[in-house]
């Protein structure tokens, strides 16, 4: 076949031809030829089988003829053979045109314009991450969940691609032992000597699983723990049994190493209580050991203090306890992150009261924590003992008795920071403080589940303490305690934004004091945000037709308009408003614009 000829280009920018624009057009011209040459050699063969099928066509005949079926039968399959041959052949250099046309199509995206190293950041940083997140919102008791290989698919995508990602050695370290094992050997070859991130879920029992893999497994972990830097234990099915407790008990005590800088145990509930049990583990490799998580364990010996992050999870409160905390907070002092979520019980034993100091200890390097769930008197316990009004992201869960209950007070120290904020979020179950000097503190003030639904209304905090707050989102407001919140109102003399959640047919009530009280309710209030939570629908029970439903729309509309002249009137108009639609105030909303700056409606349903 004569070469295919190469159409004449006019070069429009230049006067000297692009080399690789040259170079890329002869590759695809060259594909294109050898694709053209294996159907020109396809066609012939196919012709010579046509000739060799006419030649030999006495071999072939019908059942009932005289013809040998034997010699039917290998000539028909010999073409076949021939036929499967020729089709081989002409995908194979389809397939590779196909492949080198597309490689060449690629060098004309966007992304491989970037820098080689850039590509390489985005490519090696993405298919981390997802490795990394892969369990974030995994129930703690299932177990460490398996690797998947689907990023392996972005090789796929291009020949540069397939060797940025075999050049990036720390995402081949990321290994899971439920894989053949030579999956996993051909894994720490690709890593290149980049320290392992192995996770092994321990088999279900030692009468449906081959226990001689599991030997196997344990063998290679063994015989890699000193490159591993990274491992995390886990016992994926719950409840698990005994034997499975067990082996994970012998891997800790064999496969540990002083190289450890990441351990992670997760384990469920055993045989079938549905209590979880807290198991005691062996002693920690201490001295390298960075990161720790234990789920539902507990080790024997003492935590490394070199660690820096610890996450504790443990609700058998008589196993992990306070003093717990305690020992951890003030025996790791490097530790930058931690959690724990336990099930404090509502007295401390009588040896915690023993644990004494000159004055709370202060953890520089500690940036968040979080802790819970906790009694009063346990929160108190630590509290004395740790500056945690210093750490700047804190999460604290308290368990409060249903009766008699009082609205939450912070401690002192903590008001002294509570008294810098300039945000605070109350909702029925939270509440939540900032400051300008990135100080962020939640607590989670619950009541037992035992508990009356009216409960989760109260009043959750002490107002006192925050007097310099500008911004204020109240998601839990109630008539039933309306003296309460315009008393904590009354103390914001700098507040800015205002938003109240409530049912539409009570939060009225509020506009009445923002507008009518002297002196005025939060003087300097330039946006409110109203939202209607919909519990009108269950707690009034009333006909939305009826007479006493339509009056409640049209008090609740004439006090908003109140609220909205009188702020004007008094110099303190008030210039942004947001409503929730639906709802009574949305229905007309050209009635409030002669009064602020803004109106907006947002269908957003803010959660109480």
């Amino acid at each position: 076949m004569p070469p295919v000829s190469w159409p004449h280009v006019a070069e429009q920018s230049a006067n000297v031809p692009d080399p690789s624009h040259d170079v890329g057009r002869r590759l695809v011209l060259d594909r294109l030829e050898s694709v053209a040459r294996v159907f020109e050699n396809a066609l012939q063969s196919v012709r010579d089988l046509i000739s060799e099928t006419v030649k030999g066509g006495e071999k072939i005949g019908h059942w009932e003829s005289s013809c040998r079926r034997t010699d039917s039968i290998s000539f028909l399959r010999k073409t076949t053979d021939r036929l499967l041959d020729i089709q081989d052949s002409v995908e194979s250099y389809v397939l590779a045109a196909v492949a080198d046309v597309r490689e060449q199509s690629n060098q004309y995206t966007e992304i491989l314009r970037l820098p080689e190293e850039l590509i390489f950041a985005l490519l090696s940083g993405y298919v981390e991450s997802h490795l990394q997140s892969r369990d974030t919102d995994r129930q703690i008791g299932h177990g460490v969940i398996h690797l998947d290989k689907k990023w392996i698919k972005l090789r796929e995508v291009c020949r540069h691609w397939n060797n940025v990602l075999i050049g990036a050695a720390k995402l081949w370290s990321y290994i899971d032992l439920s894989w053949p094992l030579d999956v996993a050997n051909s894994y720490v070859s690709l890593c290149q000597g980049v320290p392992l991130r192995l996770l092994w879920n321990i088999p279900v029992s030692n009468w449906d699983v081959d226990v001689s893999n599991y030997g196997n497994q344990k063998e290679w972990t063994s015989s890699h723990i000193h490159s591993t830097e990274e491992l995390q234990l886990g016992i994926q099915h719950i409840p698990y049994s005994s034997w499975q407790r067990d082996k994970l008990v012998d891997v800790l005590r064999e496969c540990c190493s002083p190289d450890l800088q990441s351990l992670r145990i997760s384990l469920g509930h055993i045989g079938g209580d549905l209590e979880y049990a807290v198991v005691p583990i062996p002693a920690l490799p201490t001295v390298n050991l960075l990161h720790l998580k234990l789920h539902n364990c507990w080790s024997s010996g003492p935590l490394s203090p070199s660690l820096q992050t610890i996450e504790i999870v443990a609700l058998d409160p008589q196993i992990v306890t306070v003093k717990h905390i305690f020992q951890v907070l003030s025996g790791c002092p490097l530790l930058k992150s931690c959690v724990f979520d336990i099930s404090a019980p509502g007295s401390l034993p009588p040896a915690f009261s023993v644990i004494s100091l000159s004055g709370p200890m202060h953890l520089p390097n500690l940036r968040y924590l979080r802790l819970g769930d906790f009694s009063e008197p346990t929160f108190d316990w630590l509290y004395q003992r740790i500056r945690l009004e210093l750490v700047p992201d804190m999460q604290i869960t308290i368990i409060f008795v249903p009766e008699p209950f009082e609205p939450f007070k912070l401690p002192s120290r903590l008001g002294n920071v509570a008294s810098r904020a300039n945000s605070l979020d109350i909702s029925r179950s939270s509440v939540r403080y900032t400051t300008e000097d990135q100080l962020d503190h939640r607590f989670s003030l619950g009541m037992p589940l035992r508990a009356q639904i009216e409960s989760q209304f109260l009043p959750k905090l002490n107002f006192s303490p925050f007097t310099r707050v500008r911004r204020l989102s109240l998601g839990t407001y109630s008539n039933a305690y309306h003296s309460f919140w315009m008393e904590g109102l009354s103390l914001l003399r700098e507040l800015h934004d205002l938003e109240l959640c409530g049912s539409q047919t009570e939060i009225s009530e509020v506009f009445l004091d923002l507008s009518e009280t002297s002196p005025l309710i939060c003087p300097s209030l330039q946006k409110l945000s109203i939202f209607d939570n919909k519990m009108w629908k269950w707690l009034d029970e009333q006909d939305e037709t009826g007479g006493a439903f339509q009056s409640k729309k049209v008090i609740a509309q004439e006090r908003l308009e109140t609220l909205l002249k009188s702020r004007v009137g008094q110099g303190a108009s008030i210039q942004s408003l947001k409503l929730f639609t639906p709802s009574w105030w949305t229905e007309d909303l050209d009635r409030w614009k002669p009064f602020v700056a803004v109106v907006e409606t947002t269908g957003e349903y803010k959660f109480p």
